[in-house]
């Protein structure tokens, strides 16, 4: 059902319901929330299809003097909802004197990705997945098994405050696929794939022979791979690797409310170097059909860029409304909530390295001698401590300019986030942006989904 259609008495009711509250308190919102996902996936022998529950709800939010005070519910009718806020409403209480986050432009705005965002049928998505994954098992006879899946989720946002009314209806389609390689003595697997804003009609796409055929060859490379030489040495990083660098350097870091809790060391370095002159970094909700795109944040906020780094400078954070009215900084398009049961944070959106102008190859003969690294990989960073940790899938040595054959797997790359980026030497000019699956904030709470991006880089970093 069109979430326009299924909501429409609760989205006529909430302006009216805004401003009767608002007559007591000196800021209202309502945020409403209706997101599903359908599951679908195929070993080829076995397939599976699974429907989470619909993550649905609704949070009121009030100013009372000293801070934001949440309810949020899941019951949505609009008899309910009205009974409902009214009767928190009644039950807050002015604790302090503050004024709110000042007012915004007035904006009333329906936005919409794509209007053909119903998914298809069970049956269309097991028979085009049982076709993508015998191509992938055909590639190569070393290939033993693989796993081929689809992810569908269909997203309904609306805001209102007394300065915004705002809905968006946004689609994701994601594919992800796994390919198992054996040469009789030894065996590996690799994993491909990607998520972004768009309908069913992505899938092919997402499954592209070129993107199976590359998760083939990682998984086949890996069955001959040795370990790294460990230490201090060039390194050329893939853009699947740059994106996930760009996400652990200058994510939860850079999120204003961790500075506001004292716990990221970058607020120390706003207006200084922290990068090569070569280095402009960005976060965008805003990037056509990447996996963090959106209209307007949890917030109200309209997507705009932020440039987190100009020119190795560290210029901007990303904020929610309560850290920029906190710290009195520039507010940002990142008040982003896990759900109606969560709090809004800063959070990242779309998180990514600026292109340049050399053409990998070029990168590679700067280089001379090193080590590629591709295979995208998962990290962690100390935002307070500012250093980083990436586990890469692979890497392959190269020597004046030239692979070697010589293979790596996995490699570790580690270090003090402004030492690495301020030896970066050389940007490609090959951005791409790929899904990075879903990032929780501190101790493993509160997932949201999240894209980052970057070209091919020469840098020199730690690898073990």
């Amino acid at each position: 059902m069109d979430p326009y259609e299924k909501h429409a008495d609760l989205l006529d009711m909430l302006p009216d319901l805004v401003e009767e509250i608002g007559k007591r308190f000196p800021y209202v919102a309502f945020s409403l929330a209706d997101e599903r996902t359908v599951q679908v996936w195929t070993t080829g022998r076995r397939s599976g299809v699974g429907s989470p529950m619909p993550d649905t709800g609704i949070v009121l939010r009030i100013w009372d003097g000293a801070g934001f005070a949440e309810f949020g519910s899941n019951r949505l009718s609009a008899v309910e909802v009205r009974r409902w806020a009214r009767a928190h409403a009644r039950g807050a209480v002015i604790r302090g004197r503050e004024n709110p986050p000042p007012a915004r432009e007035k904006i009333v705005r329906d936005f919409a990705a794509e209007r053909n965002l119903d998914a298809p049928g069970v049956e269309k998505v097991s028979f085009d997945l049982a076709a993508i994954h015998s191509r992938l098992s055909g590639m190569d006879k070393c290939i033993v098994s693989a796993k081929v899946s689809c992810e569908l989720i269909r997203v309904f946002k609306a805001f209102f405050d007394s300065d915004r009314s705002l809905t968006q209806d946004l689609g994701f389609c994601g594919a992800s696929f796994a390919a198992y390689a054996s040469d009789g003595r030894r065996s590996s697997y690799a994993t491909g794939g990607n998520k972004i804003c768009g309908g069913y009609d992505r899938l092919d796409s997402l499954a592209s022979d070129q993107s199976l055929a590359k998760t083939v060859k990682y998984a086949k490379d890996m069955l001959g791979a040795g370990k790294v030489h460990p230490g201090l040495q060039a390194i050329v990083t893939s853009p699947e690797v740059s994106a996930t660098v760009a996400h652990e350097a200058f994510g939860h870091g850079v999120e204003l409310d961790m500075f506001a809790k004292g716990c990221a060391r970058a607020g120390e370095f706003i207006g200084k170097q922290v990068a090569s002159p070569l280095v402009d970094m960005y976060d965008s909700p805003g990037v056509p059909e990447s996996a963090g795109f959106s209209f307007f944040d949890d917030e109200g906020e309209l997507s705009r860029p932020t440039r987190i780094i100009e020119a190795g400078t560290l210029k901007s954070c990303l904020s929610d409304a309560w850290s920029a009215w906190r710290l009195r900084a520039v507010r940002t398009p990142n008040g982003r909530r896990e759900s109606f049961r969560r709090k809004v944070y800063s959070r990242m959106t779309n998180t990514y390295f600026g292109h340049g102008g050399d053409s990998p190859d070029a990168i590679m003969k700067k280089a001379d001698s090193g080590v590629l690294l591709c295979g995208g990989g998962v990290g962690m960073e100390d935002p307070l401590g500012w250093g980083m940790q990436i586990d890469v899938r692979l890497g392959y040595e190269f020597r004046n300019g030239t692979l070697t054959g010589r293979v790596f797997a996995p490699v570790g790359l580690t270090g003090f986030v402004p030492d690495l980026l301020k030896s970066i030497s050389a940007v490609g000019l090959d951005l791409e942006m790929r899904g990075a699956g879903k990032c929780g904030k501190t101790f493993r709470k509160d997932w949201i989904p999240v894209g980052m991006g970057g070209p091919t880089l020469l840098m020199e970093g730690r690898l073990a």
